[in-house]
């Protein structure tokens, strides 16, 4: 699967969620209002400071053979973070950061109804998992998010 295809993917996903379902799950994950306003500063400096502390884990950190979260994937992570509108980032609980065993870092929400979204973020990629209305799955991955293009159809995604 090319980057284009997998891009032109994403984009006619999140068309048909802005169609049929965004209003109604930003309503309930983010309650999103459509303002951009910095993220409230004590609640950035948690979720960064978790973020950080990722990148000094050990190799082996699980004992499972676990690789050590690199610092250039906490820095995609929080370049994608400040890019998600203050509404949604404020529904990040820092628990729902979370390292994985092969040196990628996940940001989940999940509301009261059940819905749930997912991303998963390594240094040059990402996947994108979320349950929707009507047990609605949307999933995309390997979606490329160094270029800029990236960066931005994630986080319009993440609105869910």
């Amino acid at each position: 699967m090319t980057v284009t295809y997998q891009r032109e993917e994403l984009h006619r996903l999140i068309d048909q969620l802005d169609e049929k379902w965004l209003g109604k799950a930003m309503g309930l994950l983010a309650r999103f209002t459509g303002e951009k306003k910095p993220p409230k500063k004590d609640h950035w400096n948690a979720l960064r400071t978790k973020l950080v502390s990722f990148s000094h884990l050990p190799n082996n950190w699980d004992s499972y053979g676990a690789i050590p979260v690199s610092p250039e994937v906490v820095a995609t992570c929080l370049r994608l973070l400040k890019k998600l509108p203050a509404p949604l980032l404020e529904e990040l609980e820092s628990d729902g950061l979370t390292p994985t065993p092969y040196s990628t870092i996940t940001a989940d929400w999940e509301n009261e109804s059940g819905h749930f979204v997912s991303i998963e973020i390594g240094k040059d990629e990402a996947n994108f998992f979320a349950e929707l209305p009507d047990d609605k799955k949307m999933e995309s991955k390997n979606i490329p998010i160094n270029e800029e293009d990236g960066l931005n159809g994630l986080s319009k995604a993440s609105q869910l």
